[in-house]
This record gives C-alpha cells, sequence and structure tokens, in this order.
C-alpha cells in the first residue's frame, strides 16, 4: 500500500501555535 505523505497543513501549525501561546500564558501567570 501507498502510504501518504505527512505534509504540515496550516490548520495544523495553527493548533500547533495556538497551543504552544496557552502554555506560556499559563507558565508566565503561575509563577507570578
Amino acid at each position: 500500500m501507498a502510504v501518504a505523505k505527512s505534509r504540515r497543513t496550516p490548520s495544523t501549525r495553527g493548533m500547533r501555535r495556538a497551543h504552544d501561546a496557552l502554555k506560556t500564558v499559563q507558565l508566565s501567570t503561575d509563577p507570578t
């Protein structure tokens, strides 16, 4: 069977970025 190439789509990048942003916000708010 042919294996589909895993390509990074804008939607996936956006989701990852959103998750990173949430993590950074939590980290920055927790210590203070």
